[in-house]
């Protein structure tokens, strides 16, 4: 059986003289699953600021855990054996960048902490799927994680809202005019760029310059003119 998480209430009150000591003797505990939850009652001391040094120095950092699926049919036949090479998906390719336009993780095999969802909550509605939104968010304050190996049994069938999809390689257009004129996925770029709006709005003044250039290259799939989508879009693919 997993061990329970145990939070620790330490309300404070004009404590400073003590409370490095109190902290210290918490923090070295071996129960391996806690959290310390401080409340200060209007110290005239130095207590908040020291609680407020500890919460500095030990942040918790977002972590999205997630795996790979089993592909089956109505039947529980199995179609594919890996949801993931079925669709050609990359899960180890999850920086930041990659994932503004590429999501590999699978809502219903993700595990996340508490610190994810701190940053992550709410999720906007321009968020293409949460998952995604999740993804992001960890690919940019935290870490992604992934599990090689099918964690459950992805039924196919005919009423799946999204469903599994094949991966085919697509045929090459002939010549470089055909290739440039090509635009079947304007709305799919559309939607990626308002979600890399959405996510500007909600943790621009959090992210690095790299990662703030990203969203701006992200935001630029909605551009009006086909030769930027394109290049955005080749900007981000080619990582």
């Amino acid at each position: 059986m997993p061990l329970p998480r145990v939070a620790i209430l330490l309300p404070t009150w004009n404590g400073e003289k003590y409370l490095h000591e109190q902290v210290d003797s918490l923090l070295a505990q071996d129960y391996p699953d806690f959290l310390i939850v401080s409340r200060d009652d209007g110290s005239r001391d130095s207590s908040p600021a020291i609680i407020a040094d500890y919460a500095a120095r030990y942040p918790g950092q977002p972590l999205l855990v997630h795996g790979d699926l089993e592909v089956v049919d109505e039947a529980m036949c199995q179609i594919a054996p890996s949801f993931v090479r079925y669709q050609g998906l990359k899960p180890l390719r999850n920086s930041f960048g990659r994932l503004l336009v590429s999501n590999t993780v699978t809502g219903c095999t993700a595990l996340c902490n508490e610190a994810l969802l701190m940053r992550a909550l709410p999720v906007p509605a321009q968020a293409v799927m949460h998952d995604w939104w999740l993804a992001l968010v960890a690919g940019a304050f935290g870490r992604l994680s992934y599990i090689d190996a099918p964690l459950l049994q992805y039924r196919q069938h005919g009423a799946n809202t999204i469903g599994a999809k094949e991966y085919k390689q697509p045929p090459l257009l002939k010549g470089f005019w055909q290739r440039l004129r090509d635009d079947r996925h304007r709305a799919l770029l559309q939607g990626l760029a308002a979600q890399a709006q959405a996510f500007h709005a909600a943790h621009a003044r959090a992210l690095s310059v790299a990662q703030r250039l990203d969203l701006r290259m992200a935001m630029a799939l909605a551009s009006h003119h086909l030769v930027v989508r394109k290049l955005a879009l080749k900007f981000f693919l080619s990582r």
